[in-house]
């Protein structure tokens, strides 16, 4: 690989990482780094016009066109990227509409596990799944969350589980 194109490689792993933080989806790497090489080149052909020739109407004209791609050059999502948004947001209004729902009963117990995640990617997460449950009036357990936590330490598990617990408005009802 060439050096611009190892650079560009650098640049594309820091805002896939920036962007997977916003949660916010991104084309592949491929489509990305043709796009920066696209650009770099035509920045190439516009450094090579002379400066006396600059203001010539087609030199004008290539500049003009340059500074348009300079304005989309980050344009890294997909094209469906809002319809993808958008199913996110609504499976994050379906878990607020049953929570709201949800009517607890007046004692609760607390279960929780602590598991470590590996993904496909590499990436290790430690989570906590919590539920609760209260028999006879909550026939089954009740999964409140699984969140991530820092660590597997038994302050990071408490700290998620009393979040979660308050997040689900459930605190005064444990037992």
């Amino acid at each position: 690989l060439t050096p611009v194109k190892d650079i560009f490689n650098v640049i594309i792993v820091e805002l896939k990482e920036t962007w997977g933080k916003a949660a916010i989806p991104v084309k592949d790497d491929k489509n990305i780094l043709k796009a920066l090489m696209n650009t770099h080149e035509a920045w190439l052909s516009l450094k090579k016009i002379p400066v006396a020739r600059r203001d010539s109407p087609l030199s004008k004209k290539l500049i003009e066109e340059f500074q348009k791609q300079m304005d989309s050059l980050f344009d890294i999502s997909p094209s469906d990227v809002e319809n993808r948004l958008r199913a996110t947001r609504k499976r994050h209004w379906k878990e607020e509409e049953i929570r709201e729902k949800w009517n607890p009963p007046p004692n609760l117990l607390i279960h929780w596990d602590s598991k470590l995640i590996k993904y496909l990617t590499g990436k290790v997460d430690d989570r906590v799944a919590i539920l609760v449950s209260g028999k006879p009036e909550l026939e089954n357990p009740n999964l409140l969350g699984i969140p991530v936590i820092a660590s597997s330490t038994g302050t990071a598990q408490h700290d998620a589980v009393m979040s979660l617990l308050a997040d689900w408005e459930v605190i005064e009802k444990i037992v």
